[in-house]
């Protein structure tokens, strides 16, 4: 393992019929800004993310029983949708993640 740092091309994050995330192409709209750091509205998120802290309390915040990693993406951006928010993906920020190599919490 090392620290080495990988860049992701801006892009919405988004599903497969199987519940997959994905990254998604970015609208023509988006584009047509000609603004690189403008907000990309995303149907879902992945990894990292930032919220306001009294909305995702209205939200319900994560739920306590999804106990084994993967889905709580789906879950969360479903609510989002059905509590009237917004997903967006902000291409100027920068954010560091350091992955394990073993997921001891993967059955």
């Amino acid at each position: 393992d090392d620290f080495e740092v990988l860049a992701y091309d801006v892009s919405a994050h988004g599903y497969t019929w199987q519940l997959w995330c994905q990254y998604d192409y970015l609208t023509p709209e988006w584009y047509a800004l000609k603004d690189e750091t403008a907000p990309v509205r995303s149907p879902s998120l992945m990894g990292i993310f930032a919220a306001d802290r009294k909305y995702f309390g209205e939200i319900g915040t994560l739920d306590e029983g999804m106990k084994i990693y993967g889905g709580e993406n789906v879950e969360l951006a479903i609510r989002v949708w059905q509590c009237g928010g917004e997903i967006e993906v902000l291409p100027c920020s920068k954010v560091a993640h350091i992955e394990r190599a073993h997921k001891p919490y993967l059955p």
